[in-house]
């Protein structure tokens, strides 16, 4: 999306996993934070925040998550980027 100025606007989104994202596609989802989590069935829960520049982008990444066979749970549009981290916070954050 374009902005006033002409730049483009990315947009953030909060997904969230079944699973484990290998560590080895951390750098290729686009993710500003990747925090695990687990479920109460003690099922890991991988959350990425991430920020894309359209919808094909964001397509990309959801297509490779499913060929990783991790199973989706929720996709939130964050509206506004500094809106927070949409409960993806990394265990370092207070």
């Amino acid at each position: 999306m374009i902005n006033h100025k002409g730049l483009v606007d990315r947009q953030r989104y909060h997904i969230r996993v079944e699973g484990l994202l290998p560590k080895s596609w951390y750098s290729h989802m686009e993710a500003s934070k990747i925090k695990i989590e687990y479920d109460q069935g003690n099922r890991p829960i991988t959350n990425l925040l991430i920020n894309v520049v359209d919808q094909a982008a964001l397509r990309g990444i959801l297509v490779t998550l499913w060929d990783l066979n991790l199973n989706l749970v929720s996709i939130n549009r964050m509206e506004d980027l500094l809106e927070g981290d949409g409960g993806c916070k990394d265990e370092n954050d207070n």
